[in-house]
């Protein structure tokens, strides 16, 4: 399997399992993992779309244009997301003093995978192994 598409690989499967660990977390309620959110199943979908395309199509060549700038739209999506469910905890914080809600590992893990997606998605030179020799071209 090529390097950039293991990479992704990788990067979308944190992403998908920091979907199970804490997201939020309430002093007299616990925690809340990613399932019990209104946007994560959207966030969920992104990195579980992007595990299947970095698998499909030839897994030892590179990703085409198509489907780089797909997996960097669903690592985008996820960030974006994301951000929007830390600041949606950060609003709930200051419209109520009473109970303070803390932003849990996964909520950032989230954050970090998809901006990890849309750069391994995007760049293919870290990809590009050195030790081989470029082909002669016959004249």
């Amino acid at each position: 399997m090529n390097k950039q598409r293991i990479a992704v690989l990788v990067a979308s499967s944190v992403g998908l399992l920091s979907f199970f660990l804490p997201w939020v977390s309430i002093p007299i309620y616990g925690s809340m993992n990613g399932a019990d959110g209104e946007r994560s199943w959207f966030i969920f979908g992104a990195f579980l779309i992007a595990i299947v395309l970095s698998l499909v199509g030839n897994r030892k060549k590179h990703f085409d244009n198509v489907t780089k700038y797909i997996i960097a739209a669903l690592g985008v999506v996820a960030i974006v997301l994301s951000l929007l469910q830390i600041g949606d905890i950060m609003s709930a914080n200051t419209a109520t003093s009473l109970i303070r809600a803390e932003i849990g590992i996964g909520l950032y893990l989230e954050v970090i995978a998809g901006a990890a997606v849309s750069f391994l998605a995007i760049t293919t030179s870290l990809f590009v192994d050195k030790n081989t020799k470029p082909k002669k071209r016959n004249k």
